[in-house]
């Protein structure tokens, strides 16, 4: 079984691509539940939007838009595909995306908010950064993952999305969904293959 780790910024070398770097208006406070995957729904206003970069031209719209808020921002149809691929919790976030100038680009997208972490990486085989502060409150806790390996029996009950607990603001995909999205020709998903032994 192969894993796949998302990139968000998605093709940051197209600056054609619409590209997003803020949340949606009014979470701004909450946004930390979206990167830690935890649940934001009740926080989460009903007419949620988001404005494309503004120093950016890029308008051409992609099966997922990069941003530098590290959201899993998906078109419609990937929705779909993740809704009937993916057994794991998660919230589903709908927006509406305005252009630079405000006004409306699109409604058809939707931000996904896999909730909770899958327990998967071999720590010891992983490059991992740990905060060294004897007697400090966070001593031990993960600073920076510079190259994961999963453990590859735990991979086995894993979901086909999930995050890690080492840094929850990552995605990874199963080979069953990626190899779907691959298949579909969504646009605009670039991807990591993961080490899993």
């Amino acid at each position: 079984m192969k894993l796949y780790k998302l990139d968000t910024l998605g093709d940051d070398q197209d600056n054609s691509l619409a590209f997003i770097n803020d949340v949606p208006d009014g979470v701004d406070l909450y946004s930390s539940l979206l990167g830690d995957g935890e649940r934001i729904s009740s926080h989460y206003p009903d007419d949620a939007k988001i404005r494309l970069l503004k120093r950016s031209p890029g308008l051409k719209l992609c099966s997922f838009i990069g941003n530098t808020e590290c959201m899993l921002v998906v078109a419609d149809p990937v929705r779909d595909l993740i809704e009937s691929a993916c057994e794991c919790e998660m919230e589903i976030l709908k927006f509406t995306l305005l252009n630079q100038k405000g006004r409306l680009h699109s409604s058809d997208y939707w931000i996904i908010n896999p909730i909770g972490t899958t327990d998967c990486v071999n720590r010891e085989a992983s490059d991992i950064e740990f905060l060294d502060a004897p007697g400090d409150h966070y001593h031990g806790a993960v600073v920076d993952v510079d190259e994961y390996v999963i453990d590859k029996k735990k991979l086995t009950t894993a979901p086909n999305l999930f995050r890690v607990p080492e840094n929850p603001e990552e995605y990874f995909f199963k080979e069953p969904l990626f190899d779907e999205i691959r298949k579909r020709e969504f646009t605009n998903f670039v991807f990591e293959e993961i080490e899993v032994v």
